[in-house]
């Protein structure tokens, strides 16, 4: 699991699907695995790290690492 969050924190990293690394973080807590991918949530780091609820994302996807090829697509 540790190679497949590596892989999906350089998707954040390099500001993937529109997202900022200096905002965002995974929630590797709640990450699990299904049908061959990981499926690994993230939020703000304002909410997550603060606790602040008015930066909270709501409706987001997780992030979807392929476990045979360590890529990340998004949900």
């Amino acid at each position: 699991m540790i190679e497949v969050l590596g892989a999906t924190s350089t998707l954040l990293v390099q500001g993937g699907a529109g997202r900022d690394p200096e905002t965002m973080r995974l929630e590797p807590e709640h990450a699990y695995v299904e049908d061959g991918h990981a499926v690994i949530p993230y939020n703000s780091r304002a909410f997550l790290d603060e606790g602040r609820k008015r930066e909270r994302l709501l409706g987001n996807l997780p992030v979807l690492v392929d476990l045979s090829l360590l890529e990340c697509a998004d949900t």
